[in-house]
């Protein structure tokens, strides 16, 4: 597990860097040149975008007066207690039921997801109080950065492309700002294929993502997007009792219960196929 972690962190790096970099780019051609601003000091302003929590860049960041010493420390043992809670959750509850699913009888496949369904969604769960409430509100508040909002209640999403929305607000202000506008006003294509072009291409980061960590070359992720593309447009269609509201966090969250197990499984019957015991 530790070499999946460290492997998953490595590539998160990159792309997390390669994204805050392209809208720095973007951003410094497209705006004016402020008066009196050295390229030195543009220079300083990258290297402190780099370390705030943020991949949209702007001339200037909010920043707070003083630091929160009793709020770091709390935000940094809530980071230290998810990590080891992953930990646990995976090694007891997750990796017995994945190495019991390598058997690619298809028969087999509903057994494993309902067994994988409440570790993989508490690990859901954990890893996003870990990384989104523990670890970037801690990067936040060391560097005073004011902008701390960081997701929104995406628990009350009543469908996907309202979770998405409000899952990681980062890239969605990333994807708004450099993906759909770019599509939108430079390409010229209607909103519609500009949102499709939106979930293409974090369909593609987001398996970069998971086959470099898995050392696997493999589509399900990506397929997963492409999917939602046109269930968003036939969720639209339904009764509005299925479409929005209850009814549709329910049938949101039915989703995520069978749907992450699902993926779950499906990578590591790919690895069992692509690198045997070498997992």
């Amino acid at each position: 597990m530790y070499l999946i972690a460290l492997a998953l962190e490595h590539c998160v790096i990159v792309l997390y860097l390669s994204l805050k970099t392209h809208s720095w780019i973007h951003t410094i051609e497209n705006q004016k040149r402020e008066k009196g601003v050295s390229n030195k000091q543009y220079f300083l302003k990258y290297i402190y975008f780099l370390m705030v929590p943020v991949i949209v860049y702007s001339n200037r960041f909010e920043m707070k007066a003083k630091r929160r010493i009793w709020y770091m420390f709390y935000k940094l043992f809530s980071f230290l207690i998810g990590t080891y809670s992953l930990g646990v959750i995976y090694l007891n509850y997750m990796e017995p039921v994945l190495s019991e699913s390598t058997d690619t009888r298809y028969w087999k496949l509903p057994l494993d997801v309902w067994r994988l369904t409440v570790p993989v969604i508490v690990f859901w769960w954990v890893s996003f109080l870990t990384f989104f409430r523990g670890f970037l509100k801690l990067v936040a508040e060391i560097l005073k950065c004011k902008d701390n909002k960081f997701y929104e209640d995406w628990w009350n999403a009543d469908n996907l492309q309202d979770f998405w929305r409000k899952w990681n607000l980062m890239f969605h202000k990333f994807a708004r700002n450099h993906i759909f506008s770019v599509l939108v006003k430079t390409i010229k294509m209607n909103p519609a294929l500009s949102l499709s072009g939106v979930f293409l291409i974090s369909g593609i980061l987001h398996e970069i993502i998971i086959d470099y960590t898995l050392r696997v070359w493999s589509f399900q992720w990506f397929v997963g997007f492409l999917v939602q593309i046109p269930a968003v447009y036939i969720q639209s269609k339904l009764p509005k009792f299925l479409s929005r509201g209850d009814g549709g966090n329910i049938l949101y969250w039915l989703v995520l219960f069978f749907g992450l197990p699902s993926l779950a499984i499906w990578y590591r019957r790919t690895q069992f196929l692509q690198l045997g015991d070498n997992i």
